[in-house]
């Protein structure tokens, strides 16, 4: 199990290789929590080391990104493939106003969930985005190839991500 996971990682900074850099969680539709008070832990790679990542959120499409969290990429590298590879991460919590609940269309409408929209920009560019989890994927199928994750599964630039509450 231990080669896979490290498979996982090893794919995960090939497929950032082809940007700038990337925010590999949480994945864009993920279930973050049960509450809008609860921490949400994002984590990605840059080829760059000591840069500063900015953690955005905005309330919708319409609405400017606003920053709620800064880190900084590692100062130590993962060499592969005679690249340079850092990674970040930062813990956030969501203030409650760029929390919108989704209800469904039905009569009577019917609470479904609570979302937001987050990015994480390092300077003036903002990091690559994905829609599930490519670890589990990696996992589930070691023979994935880069172009195949980087082709099905990255989301652009944000991910919208949700909490349920019961």
């Amino acid at each position: 199990m231990k080669s896979i996971c490290q498979f996982a990682s090893v794919a995960l900074l090939l497929s950032c290789s082809l940007f700038t850099g990337c925010l590999t969680g949480p994945y864009d539709g993920e279930l973050v929590g049960e509450s809008i008070n609860d921490s949400i832990h994002t984590h990605g790679w840059v080829q760059q080391p000591n840069k500063l990542i900015s953690i955005q959120v905005r309330k919708n499409s319409n609405q400017p990104w606003v920053q709620i969290g800064t880190t900084y990429s590692s100062p130590n590298s993962i060499q592969f493939d005679g690249q340079s590879f850092y990674s970040w991460k930062k813990s956030v919590v969501v203030p409650a106003a760029y929390w919108t609940d989704y209800v469904t269309n039905s009569n009577p409408p019917q609470y479904v969930d609570t979302r937001t929209h987050l990015r994480a920009v390092m300077g003036n560019t903002v990091l690559t985005t994905f829609d599930t989890d490519i670890e589990s994927i990696i996992v589930n199928d070691p023979s994935v190839t880069i172009e195949e994750l980087v082709g099905d599964h990255a989301a652009g630039n944000s991910v919208q991500v949700r909490i349920k509450h019961n």
